[in-house]
C-alpha cells in the first residue's frame, strides 16, 4: 500500500483497525498514529507486533496540536459526525491535519470529516466514501430536526434517527 507524491513517500496516519488487521511491512517508515489510538488496542499491541514496529521506528507515535484537535472537533460537529467519533479518532484526524498526511481507515465518520477538511483518505478493507455527507437528526416521534445528535428528543422524549441532509 505505497502512496507516492512525486519522489517522496507520503506520510500515512493509521487507525487501530488498520494496525490490527493489515499485517503490513512498515519498512517505508512513513506510518504514524497517536497514543490515543494505541490505547484503544493496548491488549493486542504485543500480539500484533505493533510494539516491535514502534521500537524499530517503522511506526511513529505523535500527538496532534491542540489547534488541529479544535478544528477537527468543530468540523465533526458541523457534519454531524462528532458523536460517532472517539477521542482516538479525533486525534488521528488532527494528526493528519498537522502532518498533511493520508488517513488510512475504514471508518466512514473519519473519512467524512477528512473529506470536509480537505484531507486525503483511503479505506483498506472497504471501499472509501465518495461524497461528503452532512448529517441531520430527526425525532422518530414529533419529527423535530436537530443539527447535533441526542439520545432522546427534548420535546417528546422519542428516539432520534440519523439522516442525510
Amino acid at each position: 500500500m505505497e502512496v507516492r507524491l512525486g519522489r517522496k513517500m507520503q506520510k500515512k496516519v493509521v487507525d487501530a483497525c488498520f494496525l490490527l488487521r493489515s499485517n503490513l511491512d512498515f519498512s517505508d517508515r512513513n506510518y504514524y498514529t497517536t497514543h490515543e489510538v494505541l490505547e484503544e488496542i493496548k491488549e493486542e499491541i504485543k500480539k500484533a507486533g505493533i510494539d516491535a514496529a514502534v521500537s524499530k521506528g517503522f511506526l511513529k507515535i505523535k500527538e496532534p496540536s491542540k489547534d488541529s484537535i479544535a478544528k477537527v472537533e468543530a468540523m465533526a460537529k458541523k457534519t454531524g459526525d462528532f458523536k460517532f467519533l472517539s477521542k482516538a479518532d479525533i486525534s488521528l484526524i488532527a494528526l493528519a491535519l498537522d502532518l498533511k498526511a493520508l488517513v488510512i481507515s475504514d471508518d466512514y465518520a473519519i473519512q467524512n470529516v477528512c473529506n470536509f477538511l480537505g484531507l486525503a483518505y483511503k479505506g483498506f478493507l472497504q471501499k472509501s466514501i465518495e461524497k461528503k455527507i452532512r448529517w441531520r437528526f430527526v425525532c422518530k416521534g414529533c419529527k423535530k430536526y436537530f443539527r447535533e445528535y441526542k439520545e432522546k428528543c427534548d420535546v417528546c422524549g422519542s428516539k432520534i434517527s440519523k439522516i442525510k441532509n
